[in-house]
């Protein structure tokens, strides 16, 4: 009786790349064996297929013919495999678990080659990611108020069409380089002087000089008014 042949952990058998891991328990009289794909995929074969490339592949190389379990995982994004969908259309197309949780169709092939990352979750994420940096900007917010005053100071000093400007940028008062981003005007802010009080809003100290650190805090509109420079009037 011959010797029955020794495969090492990972042996690339055959000429398309499949990597052999380990026996599989016998079905009549075939060997078989798990295997790994190139494409990343384990699936198990007749070891005599592979020797002679008569399987050359997971399946991947035809997906219409490779068979999925329920729950096996596909891709690198956690999405979970749970049945085809019955509809005789190209490219083969299954329902996904997502990570977060969310049943959705999509193709087979997109999954496994990472073009699909999520029921479309990832990318809404992503988005308002991109669009919001803080969230305070959103009138619900809590520091929504923050936001507005902040927005307001460079539109005084910086808008040319703002109607206040020749009252501030118009007549040099600038903002501190580092406020003209919302985040560092913030920290700086809650850091400092804290949360505005109630019917408070943002003033300068010396109403000559610059929206900068040291020369701002909440005032009252009574405190406000006494600061105000002196009306020219007009001869």
């Amino acid at each position: 009786m011959a010797k029955r042949l020794q495969y090492k952990y990972k042996q690339k058998i055959g000429d398309k790349g499949i990597k052999y891991l380990r026996d599989s328990k016998q079905k009549g009289s075939h060997r078989r064996a798990s295997f790994l794909c190139p494409c990343g995929i384990i699936f198990e074969s007749r070891i005599h297929h592979i020797k002679t490339n008569s399987i050359p592949s997971c399946g991947c190389s035809n997906p219409l013919k490779l068979k999925y379990i329920e729950g096996q995982l596909l891709g690198d994004f956690g999405l979970i495999y749970i049945k085809d969908i019955t509809l005789p259309s190209k490219p083969r197309k299954a329902k996904f678990q997502c990570s977060c949780g969310k049943i959705f169709d999509t193709s087979i092939a997109s999954v496994k080659h990472n073009s699909t990352k999520s029921c479309g979750c990832l990318q809404s994420q992503s988005i308002i990611k991109r669009q919001t940096k803080h969230g305070d900007s959103i009138r619900s917010s809590f520091l929504n108020y923050l936001y507005q005053a902040w927005a307001g100071i460079k539109s005084r000093c910086l808008n040319t069409n703002e109607i206040s400007y020749p009252d501030y940028g118009g007549r040099g008062i600038s903002i501190y380089p580092e406020w003209l981003e919302y985040i560092p005007f913030k920290k700086w802010i809650l850091d400092n002087i804290g949360e505005r009080p109630e019917d408070y809003s943002i003033d300068r100290i010396d109403n000559g000089g610059n929206y900068e650190p040291g020369n701002v805090r909440w005032a009252n509109s009574k405190t406000q008014n006494n600061n105000k420079r002196p009306r020219r009037w007009k001869k």
